[in-house]
């Protein structure tokens, strides 16, 4: 009998231990692309102004020109390639997102299956944070393609170009790794889609950060 209650006791706690759980929350962000390369004032002084005759007025509509990224995610996140987020154990930085066409991917292996829809390669950069002795990067950060038509995309398992040099996945504090994940997604999800990795902080409530490309 008293095997039955401690049993009921194990359950009970997992029960409770789950609720406890919070909802998911985003990243903190570590560093951001725009920050750093934001210009700093300058100080030399304007130089003078000349009044040039000015041409006659065209009536052809002006286009207005942006020097930011076009392309901008519909899903709201705060964070986008180059950023660093810290998920968890890890600092994150998704350096590089691409679309590598077929000869590429049967390159990195010619075992690799087309993809059905388009491959999505993100190439990313883990920094082992915490202090345990090792850690896996592969075991402890999940990653998933949030595609603009709503759906979630997992991550395919083909031989990328990481995977094809044997790189390696396990850090000591410090150590960081550089490794790409790929997703096989559907060619009209992908613009305005979003990269996400999710890992858990140290109350094992889920952290994420959507990176934008």
């Amino acid at each position: 009998m008293n095997r039955f209650i401690t049993a009921a006791l194990a359950v009970s706690v997992l029960i409770m231990g789950s609720s406890a759980c919070g909802a998911p929350t985003e990243a903190e962000k570590v560093s951001s692309t725009s920050e750093a390369s934001r210009p700093t004032p300058s100080t030399t002084p304007s130089p003078a102004v000349t009044t040039q005759p000015q041409p006659e007025a065209s009536s052809e509509p002006s286009v207005e020109v942006s020097s930011e990224p076009s392309a901008e995610a519909s899903i709201a996140t705060s964070f986008k390639v180059g950023d660093t987020a810290k998920v968890g154990d890890w600092e994150v930085t998704v350096t590089k997102v691409s679309q590598p066409n077929t000869k590429q991917v049967q390159k990195w292996n010619q075992f690799n299956e087309k993809a059905k829809g388009q491959y999505v390669v993100s190439n990313y950069t883990a920094k082992y944070v915490g202090s345990e002795r090792t850690a896996d990067v592969n075991s402890t950060l999940t990653w998933k393609f949030g595609g603009s038509d709503g759906q979630v995309y997992d991550q395919a398992f083909i031989v990328t170009s990481s995977a094809g040099n044997d790189a390696p996945t396990e850090a000591r504090p410090g150590g960081s790794l550089k490794l790409d994940v790929a997703f096989d997604v559907p060619i009209k999800a992908i613009k305005g889609g979003v990269v996400t990795v999710e890992g858990y902080d140290q109350s094992f409530n889920t952290q994420y950060a959507d990176f934008a490309f």
